[in-house]
């Protein structure tokens, strides 16, 4: 998290010493997370690294599941609502005494931690009104302000965990979306 929020770059207004020690103290009483100020950069390419690392592992946390009982296995094998990606069987036999959780997965925190960000994206969502939002995914709205009224969202953009963050400059055109995270557009730039 830390690097996503490095590569965003400081804040409008925070240009002095003393407003960048703010920052970053405030960063880590809201959400513990150390930040390096000699890592800011605006760096949009680090940056679309750091948040396809933090999809990703928020994904596989919450997809994965290590079956042990052979019946559970073929369940969800033939369940039609369930998409099985390459999957391979093995005979095996564990000693059930020695099967201890995973360290590197939790179904709870990528439960909770989806589920918490919905709230906020149906509150943002709600602000927008339904006519105006062209796509929307698990962390990103794309939504249209209409002519002569100011945006709805404009105070709710920041630099901290659940602002939102404008990843456009200029003015957007034209809006194509085929599926979940798979979406162009043409813009003005400024």
């Amino acid at each position: 998290m830390a690097e996503k929020v490095q590569r965003l770059g400081l804040s409008a207004g925070v240009d002095t010493d003393e407003a960048r020690a703010d920052f970053i103290r405030h960063y880590y009483d809201m959400d513990q997370i150390v930040l390096n100020e000699a890592l800011f950069s605006k760096k949009p390419g680090k940056k679309a690294v750091a948040k396809l690392m933090l999809n990703s592992l928020k994904v596989d946390r919450g997809n994965s599941t290590i079956i042990i009982d052979p019946a559970k296995f073929y369940r969800i094998f033939h369940d039609k609502f369930i998409e099985i990606t390459p999957a391979l069987v093995v005979k095996h036999r564990k000693n059930v005494k020695c099967l201890t959780s995973s360290r590197t997965r939790a179904m709870q925190i990528a439960a909770y931690t989806t589920s918490y960000a919905r709230f906020y994206l149906y509150d943002f969502m709600e602000k927008v009104g339904g006519e105006n939002i062209f796509y929307a995914d698990t962390d990103s709205i794309v939504y249209r302000i209409p002519e002569g009224e100011e945006d709805p969202l404009e105070n709710n953009i920041g630099s901290f965990l659940g602002d939102l963050t404008s990843e456009l400059s200029g003015e957007m055109l034209e809006f194509v979306a085929l599926g979940p995270k798979t979406y162009c557009y043409k813009r003005i730039y400024e």
